[in-house]
């Protein structure tokens, strides 16, 4: 048989080569009814594909061709679609796409569907035959299940599978949907022997011949597959090979898909960005070691909660591009932050370092009350119906200084029904009271002591005794320093002066000045006018002017007078 074949190009864009031509030359006609009727199958299988096949026999050959011509000859015309290239071009095409997958591509979300995926929580412990990791089941009677903290590929933990016996081992069964594609895939390391790995329930391919994975560091293996019409879940098994194996398992991962990524933790979308999902290892490009980012050609991103487990540097430096050309390492510019913090919550005193914080500029929302801890009141944790107040010290009228070292306030009283706002009070000895106010529907504080420094209003809505929780201790500290100007005491206070002059005036009030026992008294019992050293009870230096009355000396005693009138 002789075959001859004219080949063109119909599609430039895509290089589908399409045969529009051939000839057989065939002796033999029982080859000949091979050769139509594996065309005419080929007609079937191509159909939308190719043009039908057009097949026919030569006449009888005349006495020309029986001189000069083999006995029969066959000749078969047709136009097809070569099934060959055709599959050819389509797996072409297929990894074309899958490269511009990397440019353009629809979102798609990726969700492991696996529980405890990297074996990071361990209620049952560690180290026995039933310390099976969380969601995942026994098979078998293994030696143990370990949890590994040093040996790891993924978060914190791996786990370890020791058995004793073949087909020992570790399986979590999962929903699925029916009729859909899954993509699968772990990491393992073995410590002795293999293991196998198979997948229970109608799945095609079928999964069951995966064995003898073994390796002396962390790999990676996946797999695709197809569910059954009917199938709505499966079991994933990893299975010791013989009686002493030791393997190891971290970031499994099940999602939706042909194709999913090696192993993340928390659903994610594909964009089609310029994403990179796990980890990454950025070497340093030049001679300095050091990693560039140019502004230009690029931007990086990150997003969600950044801590001391997401980025470590040693000599990070950052620059703003403006108003810095060079910076020193381990100093920021130009860097919005929008909470610092390495506990995640409110900045401790012992994370600021003398000079960290050399001026600052606190907008007119920064300073928030109950933050600042000075006399500080907030709920207990025994439910005793009291309130803590935190040391401090706080300046009060006529240079009175209240220090308080902190402690628990005496017990609010319950009420019957309704509610009641009471006062929680400091009085000038450093000592907590609670001044009382009255229960009603809708409550009001009482009036505030004028010899007390009210801390806070207590909301008290409990019929027994429990823990007053924040929520109903309403901070009303407020930080009034009085030790210094004009201050104004309707409490009697006294005028307590010291040091060698008096500058200004003492204004009197309107009643003047009330002395009593044993007021107005000098050192030595003796009070001089016009001189500091007085000779007598009343020593005066100079002339006393009575205009209107007469000086009495009651009993008897000498003098001179000088009438000036």
């Amino acid at each position: 048989m002789k075959c001859k074949f004219k080949i063109i190009w119909l599609d430039w864009l895509n290089r589908i080569p399409i045969i529009i031509g051939a000839r057989f030359n065939i002796t033999d006609p029982k080859k000949e009814d091979v050769m139509i009727t594996m065309l005419r199958k080929l007609q079937g299988v191509f159909v939308g594909n190719a043009v039908p096949v057009i097949a026919r026999r030569r006449r009888a050959p005349t006495e020309q061709s029986q001189r000069g011509s083999p006995p029969r000859i066959g000749r078969i015309c047709f136009v097809l679609l070569l099934l060959l290239l055709y599959t050819l071009h389509f797996t072409l095409y297929t990894v074309y796409a899958q490269q511009e997958r990397l440019l353009v591509a629809q979102e798609q979300t990726y969700n492991n569907i696996i529980a405890n995926a990297s074996f990071e929580s361990w209620s049952n412990g560690t180290g026995t035959a039933d310390s099976v990791p969380d969601a995942w089941t026994k098979e078998g009677a293994p030696t143990t299940y370990d949890k590994l903290s040093a040996d790891k590929r993924f978060g914190s933990l791996s786990a370890q599978v020791v058995v004793n016996a073949a087909s020992q081992g570790i399986k979590q069964t999962l929903t699925v949907e029916p009729n859909t594609t899954y993509s699968v895939g772990f990491y393992y390391k073995t410590g002795t022997g293999s293991f196998a790995f198979t997948i229970t329930g109608t799945i095609t391919p079928a999964l069951s011949g995966n064995t003898a994975f073994s390796a002396a560091s962390w790999t990676y293996k996946s797999f695709a597959f197809t569910t059954g019409a009917a199938t709505t879940s499966i079991t994933l098994n990893f299975l010791s090979e013989g009686l002493t194996d030791v393997f190891k398992l971290d970031g499994i991962m099940l999602t939706k898909g042909s194709f999913g990524p090696a192993f993340v933790e928390k659903a994610f979308t594909d964009t089609g960005d310029h994403t990179v999902y796990g980890d990454v290892k950025v070497q340093d490009i030049d001679s300095a070691h050091n990693i560039l980012l140019d502004k230009d050609t690029g931007n990086i991103t990150l997003t969600g909660t950044v801590d001391g487990y997401d980025i470590s540097a040693k000599g990070l430096n950052w620059d703003d591009g403006y108003t810095h050309s060079t910076t020193t390492t381990g100093t920021v510019h130009g860097l919005t932050l929008a909470n610092v913090s390495q506990l995640g919550s409110s900045i401790e005193s012992a994370e600021i370092t003398d000079g960290t914080i050399a001026a600052a500029d606190l907008g007119g929302g920064a300073i928030i009350k109950y933050k600042l801890n000075e006399l500080r009141p907030h709920e207990q944790t025994a439910p005793d119906n009291t309130a803590y107040v935190e040391p401090g010290i706080v300046s009060v009228a006529n240079n009175v200084k209240i220090n308080f070292a902190g402690g628990s306030s005496p017990a609010f009283s319950v009420v019957t029904a309704d509610s009641r706002i009471d006062l929680l009070t400091l009085d000038s000895a450093g000592a907590l009271g609670i001044t009382q106010g009255t229960q009603a529907v809708s409550p009001s504080a009482p009036a505030y002591p004028t010899n007390r420094l009210v801390i806070a209003e207590v909301t008290i809505n409990e019929t027994v005794t429990v823990v007053i929780n924040n929520a109903d201790i309403i901070d009303v500290r407020p930080f009034l320093n009085l030790g210094g100007g004009v201050t104004t005491d309707t409490d009697n206070a006294y005028v307590n002066v010291s040091g060698d002059t008096m500058t200004g005036t003492l204004n009197l009030p309107a009643n003047g000045l009330v002395a009593g026992t044993n007021q107005l008294v000098l050192s030595g019992g003796n009070v001089g006018i016009g001189t500091t050293a007085p000779l007598a009870k009343l020593d005066v230096r100079g002339d006393m002017v009575t205009p209107t009355g007469m000086l009495q000396t009651p009993y008897g005693g000498l003098g001179r007078y000088e009438n000036l009138l």
